[in-house]
């Protein structure tokens, strides 16, 4: 309402409104408008509060290097971070979604790709595991080899190894195969199934 409404409305007088009116709807009318005037203010105060309490809260995940819509940087991350334990804390940013990378070229696997469905659709290719200590134990990804050609799996290191194998040797992982888990199993050792 403007000033000159509220000035109007406080001229009024009992004179205004023959016959008690004045009691019967001007009063009823002026204490509806007053106690909504006290909703809007207290809705205010708890916009404010609100307000405060998300700035706050921001302001401490921006000086814990975490992203600013939760624990990781999907809406849906507390699945992502019961998945992962507490390498859902790590400082590293992680990668935008968990949607299939689909890599039809020779490929370095970097720990962002963690949780993610690999996936090769065409041609002859060498991916490379990212070096185990650049991961944590229980860092995982998915491959698939839909290419019709074979996809060579080398080591990140040549101290790493692969299933037991002999340090800084690959694999190789046959067109059309099962989705194959890959399990940094320590600092120098991953295991494919």
């Amino acid at each position: 309402m403007s000033e000159e409404d509220w000035t109007y409305l406080a001229a009024r007088s009992d004179a205004d409104f023959p016959n008690g009116l004045f009691r019967t709807y001007f009063r009823p009318s002026l204490n509806a408008i007053g106690r909504t005037a006290q909703d809007v203010a207290y809705l205010t105060g708890q916009a404010q509060a609100s307000a405060a309490a998300a700035a706050g809260s921001l302001a401490t995940q921006l000086a814990l290097g975490t992203p600013a819509n939760g624990v990781g940087n999907e809406p849906m991350d507390l699945p992502r971070l019961a998945y992962f334990d507490s390498g859902g804390f790590r400082s590293w940013d992680m990668a935008l979604s968990l949607y299939p990378n689909t890599q039809n070229a020779t490929y370095q696997i970097t720990p962002h790709d963690a949780g993610k469905l690999l996936l090769c659709t065409n041609g002859t290719r060498t991916w490379t595991l990212p070096v185990a200590t650049d991961v944590w134990p229980g860092w995982t990804c998915r491959l698939r080899n839909r290419s019709g050609a074979t996809l060579t799996l080398n080591t990140g290191a040549a101290t790493d190894a692969i299933n037991g194998g002999t340090a800084g040797v690959g694999i190789t992982v046959a067109t059309g195969s099962a989705i194959l888990t890959v399990d940094c199993t320590g600092s120098a050792s991953f295991e494919v199934a």
